[in-house]
């Protein structure tokens, strides 16, 4: 029987979680961590052998980010340790007195270079912040660091318009790349919970989204370009290639974190466009791999090929799937992350386990060089954002499915705006009730007003990720969801698509038992409508009809639970 594209996309999952923690963990937690003179090495050779170079601040913060990751995902091996490591590193070494961060510590010599980069401070930041979720004892001091890193950042290098200088005195040309960076520190920040100062990076993360959608951005093509003056005009003769695929994957998998943050719907918008100029512009058709470069006009320019651009396409269609409804779209970037993941494999292949390819030529032979530890944290966030995505339990537990509007929502008729949502009474108290039992919570809703053209895909999003915030200040959360925006009369075919998805008939329930290793047996449906019974019924799963009030009250008074 073949596999379906959930299947496939977590056949690839499991395998590169695999190799991540008996492979590369073990092997650059080892070879490629300094215990003797601190931080880690910049390279490990094909035959094992580490590369003693200064080290850069850049690599020391994507080092702590890739053992918190690893530690947070369940590798068995001494994350917090490695954490640690880094962590003390970077404040003994790293720091400057100002608050910045050096960009090179040179162990060996005793020598530190401690001017400004943007993208070093970045991925302190970013290393920071994951160091506070690792290293929950020193979590002030390390939000301290991170903000005194933020002051003087602020106080020395802001861009007159919006983001960052390069050096002072200004040079040219200005990147979008450091600042995509700086917007993942952010976002990361802001998204930690108990965080101080929250609104600081909220803030910082609302100017380079916004800088990236006004002026990063191409507006003839939606692309994203990397060089630019100092007035934040477009630097057209930068010898380098212009636009990056890989970028295009990256960008959009922030910019679409950010809108569903801050209900920033254009941002939305513009993730799917760049999706598909990476997918579209980007995939050399010979080889399947995302190439380094194109123009301005998005035609190749640079055919060779790095590992980390298949990362940054695997991260994009993992939040393809998340954000596309309907059984064939959904299934469609499910079949993209596993080519994804494929292309991303052959940079894993050929040598010793843990190491990697770095590069390809054009032709798709390997470049004959040691690995840098820099790629490492590209390919921990791929199999992170896997494991977000596609973990699933390996015992069968019972699931509350539940409809949406009506049952958790209002049911205003329609509803497509996240601004006007409310929480039904008792719905917080029935999922939290079930989540305590051990119960899976799944959504299963009708969304026809997309295909009646009432609202539009990215209006469902932000409805969904505003129900997500809401649950989540209340500490729980939702497990997963599937929409069906079927309708017979809808102007866009791809609406008229997947009728079985839609209740009364069972599709996305059956989708999610599947998945989910639900035991049915012991589950239950709450909908408000007879069609959500009927569809409970056909996947043979109890259903209970909801006839308004507070859900908990009801279900209690029901004897449900």
């Amino acid at each position: 029987m073949p596999q379906t594209s959930f299947q496939l996309a977590h056949s690839r999952y499991l395998t590169l979680k695999d190799w991540l923690f008996h492979a590369a963990l073990p092997l650059w937690n080892s070879i490629g961590r300094d215990d003797e003179k601190g931080g880690f090495f910049e390279k490990i050779d094909h035959s094992g052998r580490t590369i003693e170079a200064a080290r850069r601040t850049r690599v020391v913060g994507r080092q702590i980010y890739s053992f918190a990751a690893a530690g947070k995902m369940g590798w068995p091996g001494d994350a917090q340790g490695a954490v640690e490591h880094g962590w003390r590193f970077l404040r003994g070494h790293g720091i400057n007195p100002d608050g910045t961060v050096a960009r090179t510590v040179d162990v060996i010599e005793g020598r530190r270079d401690a001017a400004f980069d943007l993208y070093d401070h970045a991925f302190a930041l970013f290393g920071l912040c994951a160091a506070a979720t690792a290293l929950e004892a020193d979590r002030v001091a390390i939000e301290q660091d991170a903000l005194s890193c933020l002051d003087a950042m602020m106080a020395g290098w802001k861009h007159p318009q919006a983001g960052f200088e390069e050096a002072v005195p200004p040079v040219a040309p200005l990147r979008s790349n450091p600042h995509m960076h700086l917007f993942e520190a952010c976002l990361a920040w802001a998204e930690l919970p108990d965080t101080g100062k929250r609104a600081r990076w909220i803030a910082l993360a609302d100017e380079i989204g916004n800088l990236s959608l006004t002026r990063f951005i191409c507006p003839q093509t939606g692309a994203v370009r990397e060089y630019f003056r100092d007035d934040w005009s477009v630097k057209r003769d930068e010898p380098a290639a212009p636009v990056e695929p890989g970028h295009q994957f990256e960008w959009a998998w922030l910019l679409a974190r950010w809108g569903r943050m801050r209900g920033r719907k254009e941002a939305l918008v513009a993730a799917r466009r760049l999706v598909e100029i990476g997918e579209s512009f980007g995939i050399d058709e010979r080889t399947g791999l995302v190439r380094n470069g194109l123009d301005h006009d998005l035609k190749p320019l640079d055919n060779a090929f790095r590992l980390w651009p298949q990362t940054e396409r695997l991260k994009a269609w993992l939040l393809m799937a998340e954000l596309t409804c309907g059984a064939s779209d959904r299934q469609y970037a499910l079949e993209k992350a596993a080519k994804s993941a494929d292309a991303l494999m052959v940079f894993l292949s050929g040598v010793e386990p843990g190491l990697w390819v770095d590069r390809l030529s054009a032709a798709g032979e390997a470049i004959d060089e040691p690995a840098p530890a820099s790629s490492l944290y590209h390919i921990v966030c791929a199999i992170e954002e896997m494991h977000r995505v596609l973990s699933r339990p390996v015992s069968a537990r019972p699931a509350l499915f539940l409809d949406r509007d009506g049952v958790i929502i209002e049911d205003t008729g329609y509803v497509g705006d996240f601004r006007n949502i409310r929480l039904l009474d008792g719905a917080v108290e029935t999922i939290g009730h079930f989540r305590d039992k051990g119960f899976h919570i799944l959504v299963v809703t009708n969304q026809s007003g997309i295909g009646r053209g009432y609202y539009d895909e990215d209006d469902y999003n932000l409805v969904r990720a505003r129900i997500g915030r809401e649950l989540g200040a209340a500490g729980l959360r939702i497990d997963d969801e599937r929409s069906a925006p079927y309708h017979e009369g809808a102007a866009d075919a791809r609406y008229r698509r997947d009728p079985d998805w839609r209740k009364p008939e069972p599709g996305m329930i059956l989708d999610l038992v599947d998945e989910w290793n639900v035991d049915v047996e012991n589950s239950l449906m709450i909908g408000d409508k007879t069609t959500d019974m009927q569809a409970a019924a056909a996947a043979r799963l109890r259903g209970l009809l909801f006839p308004g009030g507070n859900l908990f009250d009801f279900l209690r008074e029901s004897g449900a639970l």
